[in-house]
């Protein structure tokens, strides 16, 4: 990232969710850009952002770039797109595509008033998890969808 800067959690405000949450549990330094996102990586393979405004907290991660190939991109897209459809049942967390970038994330909102520590620390969670089972998932499909030139469908393994 360019222009940014670690956060030494004392000196930002206590009311901050994200910074107090991760100065409580000893999780380590955020890194703050100059749009005042926060970012961490978790276990060395996922990069998580973390922003807040008044009314939400946002959190978003890359999942990979588009692929240039376009049987690729359009096989990724699409079993992104079916797994999405039968995982919203259980999870209110979204994709999409930055088209200048050429980036595809996964996004997640929370209500600010109505989220605790408790609730921000199992949301939080559960967008890592989430995060991570579908970069998997997209590395599989773009890494197959380069060697193959039959149409194959993947889904998440359980």
């Amino acid at each position: 990232m360019n222009n940014s800067r670690k956060v030494p959690l004392k000196t930002v405000s206590q009311e901050n969710v994200i910074t107090r949450f991760f100065e409580n549990k000893n999780l380590g330094d955020l890194i703050e850009d100059q749009d005042g996102k926060y970012s961490f990586i978790f276990d060395d393979s996922i990069s998580i952002e973390l922003s807040l405004d008044n009314k939400q907290i946002h959190m978003e991660c890359l999942l990979c770039d588009l692929p240039l190939k376009v049987m690729t991109k359009d096989r990724l897209l699409s079993d992104l797109a079916k797994n999405c459809v039968i995982d919203m049942k259980s999870t209110l967390i979204t994709f999409y595509i930055d088209v200048q970038k050429k980036t595809i994330h996964t996004y997640k909102n929370l209500v600010l008033s109505k989220t605790t520590d408790e609730l921000f620390e199992m949301e939080l969670g559960n967008f890592i998890d989430f995060s991570e089972n579908y970069k998997r998932l997209a590395e599989k499909i773009i890494r197959m969808g380069e060697l193959s030139t039959v149409p194959i469908e993947f889904r998440l393994e359980q």
